[in-house]
């Protein structure tokens, strides 16, 4: 089980990217204007890095939630983004 760090979230959402084939760079928009993946290629690579981020760290997590829709900023907008929510998420914040 790896330590829980910033890099190590997102170099497991890069091997989700990978075995998807997806060319997603960081700061590609994942959901709304100009994003790079569709509804359902979305719901796929959500539950895929939720299964990663689960074997990786020993800590089931569920990213699609009440609080999720609920932030400020959209925690979906990019792999950026996603990877600060997780790291709060797996925080307790």
């Amino acid at each position: 089980m790896m330590q829980i760090t910033r890099v190590g979230i997102i170099r497991n959402i890069s091997l989700v990217l990978e075995e998807m084939k997806l060319d997603i760079t960081r700061d590609d928009p994942l959901v709304g204007r100009g994003a790079v993946l569709d509804s359902l290629s979305f719901v796929s690579f959500i539950v895929a890095v939720e299964q990663k981020i689960g074997d990786a760290f020993g800590q089931k997590i569920t990213l699609a939630n009440s609080r999720a829709f609920s932030q400020k900023k959209n925690p979906f907008e990019t792999i950026g983004s996603l990877a600060t929510y997780i790291e709060e998420l797996i925080d307790g914040k």
